[in-house]
């Protein structure tokens, strides 16, 4: 493709947008798959008894991390299905459409220049959304580097458990779930 780029600039794009879009698709579809097996294992699971059929409590452990897993991953693909959709789109317009030596095509090329920007910065902040932990983290470290201390913490006013009730909680919470 790099040969051909110089000679037909514009066909190049659209073809190479065009595989893009192709995979993405297909990354949400392959995606979307998986989610509806593991429901799907779930529900069957969730109607059999412990030792039926080769269940053990770490095959049922084993899917409902696959489907935690998969709720953080959604919004990925989701994301990522979009975004390249719009970046194809402005891609076009701003190589196809309109000439880029004009203010109207200069503009539409800076925003697509800011868009490939603005989409890892978007990664970062859906990580720090969708994961309390790292999002707590995050805004821990945030505030003590300005120095200040975050106030009204939840997890502050948790008592910490010794070692027997922490054992007893673990097991009653399990015992209560399966």
């Amino acid at each position: 493709m790099p040969l051909a780029y110089p000679v037909y600039p514009m066909k190049s794009i659209i073809i190479a947008q065009s595989i893009y879009s192709l995979v993405t698709a297909a990354l949400f579809t392959i995606y979307w798959r998986l989610w509806v097996y593991n429901h799907d294992v779930f529900k069957v699971l969730s109607d059999m008894q412990f030792g039926e059929k080769g269940y053990t409590l770490g095959v049922r452990f084993q899917v409902e991390e696959n489907i935690r897993a998969m709720k953080l991953l959604r919004c990925f693909v989701i994301f990522n299905t979009v975004f390249i959709f719009i970046n194809c789109f402005f891609g076009i317009m701003a190589l196809e459409v309109f000439d880029t030596e004009t203010p109207g095509g200069q503009l539409i090329l800076q925003t697509f220049d800011l868009l490939i920007a603005v989409y890892t910065l978007s990664m970062l902040v859906i990580c720090l959304y969708y994961v309390d932990e790292w999002g707590e983290q995050f805004l821990v470290s945030f505030f003590s580097m300005i120095g200040r201390n975050m106030q009204g913490n939840a997890k502050n006013a948790v008592k910490p458990l010794n070692s027997v009730q922490e054992t007893d909680f673990y097991f009653n919470y399990y015992r209560q779930s399966w």
